[in-house]
């Protein structure tokens, strides 16, 4: 019994290998686009990071969490962050008009968003659907693609 669990798990493990590399390989990450936090009482900021041949159909939570870890490790900020939101691709931003961005073509590409609370801790994702639309906002993860 222990064998044929062992290789199931096993069995299983070489699958997701397979298949999770190739959609969640990254070169590097890089802050594109920082706005202040409309949502908040207190002073934030709402970060747009774009990672760089990352896949929007990345969504492995392991994977995305080492590139939102290890990007918010190696930045120091001089304030404190409310959002960060993950994009796989820039080119829909208007950067000349940061405040006047038509969300839903940026959001096409958006990986997965993140809200922390004062202490950095995670309180909600954000997802976007193909089109753009928000289709899911909670503590839990559920990507929508």
């Amino acid at each position: 019994m222990k064998n044929i669990l062992f290789l199931l798990l096993s069995l299983m493990s070489c699958v997701h290998s397979k298949q999770s590399p190739s959609k969640c390989r990254y070169k590097a990450a890089r802050l594109k686009l920082i706005m202040p936090s409309v949502t908040e009482a207190y002073q934030s900021m709402e970060l747009f990071v774009y990672a760089d041949s990352l896949s929007v159909n990345c969504t492995d939570s392991a994977e995305l969490m080492n590139v939102i870890n290890g990007y918010l490790k190696e930045t120091t900020f001089d304030y404190r962050i409310s959002d960060l939101f993950l994009y796989s691709d820039t080119s829909k931003f208007d950067f000349g008009e940061p405040l006047s961005q038509k969300w839903s073509e940026v959001n096409k590409s958006c990986i997965v968003g993140l809200r922390f609370n004062e202490k950095m801790v995670i309180e909600e994702f954000y997802f976007y659907d193909n089109n753009g639309q928000q289709c899911y906002e909670g503590p839990l993860w559920r990507p929508c693609r």
